[in-house]
């Protein structure tokens, strides 16, 4: 004998219920995986305990009959309560939160022939708002689709000022006496003519004139930091295999003639 199915949506997931032996039953798997926590984990704790009295029942599902571990609908909320949202992914413990809060009722409603449905109680503005009103209103006019919207709560982004002209300023180098004086605490000595620095922590330092920075420095032979470059290519393997044990990284090698700049700002 098996027992067919009732699949209750959910706050975007599927929840399975049955009627079997009288009584109604909630399968624990949908409900462990929606949550992201081990569903054998949750198996075995209620099995340790005959107070949950859970049962292993054959299921009729479209995949056939399965057998699916289940728990009697009255013992959900006591289960849910028993997970301690501060040990789950920090992404899920507003849903595991919500299951707690809402579950029970929403699966008890179901089972008294209430109807479900989770659009009664919209959760922010934008559940509210009726889409075919307002793609007319916006083949009428921008601000009436706007009017519409504010009335609901939302707020129209402020107006961008029109793109300008991008300013020469992001097309200067970086200041070499400046860089040489945040550069000189970071170096790391390769050899007597050169030194080098993490790709990103010179990054950090130039920000917007990254590009222009490094053209000058590499004009002015301050910087070998072209991929093609051998010199470079050999930098980098001899700096992996000295100080990251083998793991590749990415580092420019610099003149130590650069910090010879610190002393001309």
């Amino acid at each position: 004998m098996s027992y067919p199915i009732s699949i209750v949506p959910f706050h975007g997931d599927s929840i399975i219920t049955l009627d079997a032996e009288g009584n109604h039953y909630v399968a624990i798997t949908p409900i462990s995986d929606a949550l992201g926590i081990a569903a054998f984990k949750q198996r075995e704790k209620l099995k340790n305990d005959e107070r949950w009295q859970h049962k292993l029942l054959p299921c009729q599902t479209p995949g056939g009959v399965q057998d699916t571990f289940c728990i009697p609908l009255k013992k959900l909320n006591g289960w849910l309560f028993s997970i301690n949202p501060n040990k789950v992914r920090s992404d899920l413990k507003e849903k595991v939160i919500q299951y707690q809060e809402e579950c029970f009722d929403v699966l008890y409603r179901y089972w008294q022939g209430e109807t479900v449905n989770r659009q009664a109680k919209p959760q922010t503005p934008y559940d509210l708002i009726d889409t075919q009103k307002l793609k007319s209103l916006q083949s009428q006019s921008k601000t009436l689709a706007w009017d519409y919207l504010k009335s609901l709560g939302i707020e129209q982004p402020a107006i961008q000022p029109a793109n300008q002209p991008r300013s020469s300023y992001r097309h200067q180098p970086y200041d070499l006496g400046k860089l040489a004086a945040s550069l000189r605490p970071l170096a790391r000595e390769y050899d007597k003519h050169h030194f080098w620095v993490h790709v990103h922590e010179l990054n950090t330092v130039v920000k917007y004139q990254r590009k222009a920075t490094l053209h000058k420095l590499i004009d002015a032979n301050l910087l070998f930091s072209d991929g093609d470059n051998r010199y470079t290519r050999k930098a980098n393997m001899h700096v992996a295999r000295h100080y990251f044990k083998g793991t590749r990284k990415r580092v420019y090698v610099l003149s130590w003639k650069l910090l010879d700049q610190e002393n001309r700002v």
